[in-house]
């Protein structure tokens, strides 16, 4: 079976210029409930030579909660909410 780091790293060079792609990757370890990382497991992949500085700067972001970028990340493969528009549609039908 594969290690998170070997797969952070093959997933580096796949997402090396495709940031959409470097979230969903990082979609599947890092969920709202639980960050599926170890910390010897999140230094090993910030210190490989195999991501790029966006993705390493990204991915340190990402596994600290609520930051943006840990939020863009968790909410990639949840439902969207278009509480917005619903409050617009109510407002629109009020009228």
């Amino acid at each position: 079976m594969m290690s998170w780091v070997e797969y952070y790293e093959i997933a580096a060079i796949e997402a090396q210029w495709n940031f959409k792609l470097w979230l969903r990757y990082l979609n599947k370890s890092i969920q709202r409930d639980k960050i599926n990382l170890s910390d010897k497991d999140i230094e090993t992949i910030l210190n490989s030579d195999k991501l790029q500085d966006w993705q390493r700067y990204f991915l340190k972001q990402a596994v600290k909660v609520n930051t943006l970028p840990w939020k863009m990340t968790v909410e990639y493969s949840e439902p969207a909410d278009f509480w917005r528009l619903r409050e617009y549609i109510k407002k629109r039908a009020l009228k």
